[in-house]
């Protein structure tokens, strides 16, 4: 009995041993390649992100054999419904790759504004430190000499200026024909304006011809005569009376006189100075900014009144500053958009209605704009795949003035890598990039291709 015992107290010992030895130092392919795979199955169905899915398939390192295993696992409604979900496909909209306008912003050269306006600032204070020369000579006839006679003054030009005498005291004189006192009975056109012809119409001027003369400040200023009858005389004020002639113009004697005698029929005028054509002399600066002043310098320019800015499909008033007849200060509004770099003109109108131009180069504010693509390639349940390239901008030409400015790829989610096959060329209109993605399993990768352009602001860009 005792024996029986002792043996199978050993029998029992090896039993034991034999059944430690079988799960314990058995290879590894007896623990099973099973347990691995559920293992991970059940991560699957725990996990609270793909990324910790992802990142555990990386570590576990799974064999050939293995993968395509677990590749037809994941197929099963109880782990694919539970990657859906983690994914968020079921509720994720699907990806566009139209560009889309993800910013907006104005940039504005401001040295070069600074500049142009630097340069109106100096040419005023040059202009305004001279003598101001107006529109009208203003000087006084210089003073005869001793000697001289009282009121004798030397003409100006001796193709304009017939005689200026010393003023005499004029008297109706009779006709030399009829024994008829000669009279005015209407002068025009009317206002009478130096270097305009005039008609002086009356009776009994005589046939033989006389002469016209206008009585000023005890000056006689002998007008040019174009015909004489004696019922019509026509004459022209000469120009050179600018030099005496106020701006607002002034009252003067008009004296017909008679042939071979100093008598003659007066009437009172008056005369308004004349009307010349503004002229520009220089401009502060060739092209303008919006927001931009510049300082024109003129002769003849006149009284205040108008200033545009021509850039054939626009048009804008100027924001005059200053006016005098030889200086205009004006700018131009702010803000101007919808023009590319564009030749035009700035017109001066004065308050007579005359009219200069002068060109003048619009240089516009810039607008930056960001443009995305966005691009996905999607392992959410697939652990074998291929890397995916896209086309960005492929069909997209941009218009003139508009150029490249900057480009970059971005990973909006998930993980892997994105890298471009073909870049866009910043400061030339080329657009178009090719870009390739790879994206390890479990993993939906968004990369986001950005392109910042610039161009003529508020103008089309493609």
């Amino acid at each position: 009995m005792n024996l029986f015992l002792k043996n199978y107290r050993i029998a029992m010992v090896i039993t034991i041993a034999a059944v430690f030895a079988f799960f314990l130092i058995l290879p590894s392919t007896v623990k099973g390649t099973g347990n691995k795979l559920q293992d991970f199955l059940r991560l699957i169905q725990n996990a609270k992100s793909m990324n910790e899915i992802s990142v555990a398939f990386e570590k576990a390192r799974f064999s050939e054999a293995e993968t395509k295993e677990l590749e037809d696992k994941i197929k099963q409604p109880l782990y694919a419904n539970k990657l859906k979900s983690l994914s968020g496909r079921e509720k994720k909209p699907s990806i566009s790759t139209k560009p889309e306008v993800v910013k907006k912003k104005i940039v504005v050269d401001v040295r070069k504004k600074r500049a142009i306006d630097r340069k109106a600032t100096t040419m005023l204070r040059r202009l305004k430190a001279k003598p101001v020369t107006t529109f009208r000579n203003t000087k006084k006839a210089a003073k005869p000499k001793t000697g001289t006679r009282t009121g004798l003054q030397r003409a100006p030009s001796s193709k304009t200026v017939k005689s200026i005498q010393p003023m005499t005291t004029a008297r109706r004189a009779p006709s030399s024909t009829t024994g008829t006192p000669a009279q005015i009975t209407s002068l025009g056109p009317e206002p009478i304006r130096v270097g305009d012809r005039l008609t002086i119409s009356g009776s009994n001027f005589g046939s033989a011809r006389g002469s016209v003369e206008l009585l000023l400040s005890g000056r006689r200023y002998i007008c040019d005569l174009e015909s004489w009858n004696d019922t019509r005389i026509e004459i022209a004020i000469p120009e050179y009376m600018d030099s005496v002639v106020r701006e607002s113009g002034v009252s003067v004697r008009l004296w017909v006189k008679l042939q071979a005698t100093s008598l003659g029929p007066t009437r009172d005028i008056e005369l308004h100075p004349s009307i010349r054509d503004p002229e520009i002399v220089s401009v502060s600066s060739d092209e303008i900014m919006p927001g931009n002043s510049v300082a024109i310098e003129g002769r003849h320019l006149g009284g205040r009144g108008s200033i545009e800015f021509d850039f054939g499909s626009q048009l804008f008033r100027g924001n005059i500053r200053e006016w005098s007849d030889t200086l205009i200060s004006a700018g131009i509004p702010d803000g101007i958009g919808g023009l590319h770099r564009t030749r035009g003109q700035i017109i001066i109108r004065n308050d007579q209605g005359r009219e200069v131009r002068h060109p003048i180069v619009f240089e516009p504010d810039k607008e930056s704009v960001q443009l995305s693509s966005y691009h996905e390639i999607d392992r959410s349940w697939k652990i074998t795949g291929n890397v995916e390239t896209f086309y960005n901008f492929e069909n997209f030409e941009m218009k003139e003035g508009w150029i490249v400015r900057s480009f970059r790829k971005e990973i909006v989610s998930g993980r892997g890598r994105a890298w471009y096959m073909l870049e866009p060329d910043p400061a030339t209109n080329r657009i178009k990039n090719i870009i390739t993605l790879d994206a390890p399993p479990f993993t939906c990768l968004r990369v986001a291709s950005r392109v910042t352009i610039e161009g003529p602001r508020g103008t089309p860009y493609w």
